[in-house]
């Protein structure tokens, strides 16, 4: 669970291709700024810290939110995968937008 990333802000990533807290950890400046263009609520990415969320997260890890909301889901996941697939595939947004950069 990344901090501010609820079921309708999750939705918004997945319809980005964003799936993964792996994706999210990795990201730079560009994907920083091409995501938040798509947000409703422009600099919520570096305010609530979702890069350093996510790369604890990843690696198994657990944050001070994650903790504090417990089992309850809501935000990404930690698994790279979702139905046999790589979830963040070359038909996601972000990724087309980063190979015509």
């Amino acid at each position: 669970m990344l901090k501010g990333v609820g079921p309708k802000l999750e939705a918004t990533l997945n319809e980005l291709g964003i799936f993964h807290f792996d994706q999210v950890a990795s990201w730079g400046p560009q994907e920083i700024t091409w995501v938040d263009s798509r947000l409703k609520f422009k600099g919520r990415i570096e305010r609530d810290g979702w890069i350093e969320q996510a790369k604890t997260l990843a690696s198994g890890g657990e944050t001070e939110f994650f903790q504090a909301r417990g089992s309850r889901r809501c935000g990404l996941q930690q698994e790279r995968r979702v139905g046999g697939r790589d979830a963040e595939g070359s038909g996601s947004d972000l990724h087309q937008y980063l190979r015509s950069a």
